[in-house]
């Protein structure tokens, strides 16, 4: 089970990615982002993208990479958006 993790999420219709982290279950977090996008909650930046352009959140294909791993901390995450991901686990 994943915790403690950086994610990456793709759209099936987007070059756009979506990174997260999280200490919990990642499939807890992707769950609740699917949950995000079908009640259309506002407060949520996947659910934004989905509605505003039109795109679908890519859920099946979750990057994920441990930071216990990567030996990094919170801030890391906004180096993965400016410099991409590391090499990617799929699970």
């Amino acid at each position: 089970m994943f915790r403690n993790i950086i994610y990456k999420i793709n759209w099936s219709n987007c070059d756009l990615m979506y990174y997260g982290q999280t200490k919990r279950a990642a499939k807890t977090r992707i769950s609740e982002h699917k949950r995000a996008v079908c009640i259309f909650d506002a407060n949520s930046k996947v659910s934004q993208h989905v509605y505003q352009h039109n795109h679908n959140m890519d859920s099946d294909n979750v990057l994920k990479k441990s930071l216990t791993d990567l030996h990094v901390t919170i801030t890391t995450k906004d180096f993965f958006w400016k410099h991409g991901f590391p090499k990617e686990t799929r699970t």
